[in-house]
């Protein structure tokens, strides 16, 4: 989730949560501070982890879900900004409109 630190990616992201994605759609987030503990044990483990694909998460949450932690953590809502700059994005990036559906 420290991608909402930011605020700049934070309302871009807050706004294609709130505008693309259903509501009730999660999205999987991580700290990179466990990415980097799950890197540090396939270093540690070579032949383990060489060319695995580990699928790894450290919550489910929906738009609903992030927002609630954000106003816990910041005291106010997840930032947002206009509409369109989440259109635009959508229709540029493949993967966000892959993600949103």
């Amino acid at each position: 989730m420290d991608n909402f630190l930011d605020p700049n990616i934070a309302s871009v992201l807050g706004t294609l949560l709130r505008d693309k994605v259903r509501p009730t759609v999660p999205l999987k987030v991580i700290a990179t501070s466990d990415i980097g503990e799950f890197a540090v044990i396939a270093l540690q483990q070579p032949k383990v982890y060489l060319g695995q694909t580990l699928s790894i998460a450290g919550d489910n949450l929906t738009y609903g879900e992030i927002d609630a932690v954000f106003r816990d953590v910041r005291g106010k809502p997840l930032p947002t900004t206009y509409a369109f700059v989440g259109v635009a994005l959508n229709l540029v990036v493949k993967d966000l409109r892959t993600m949103c559906v």
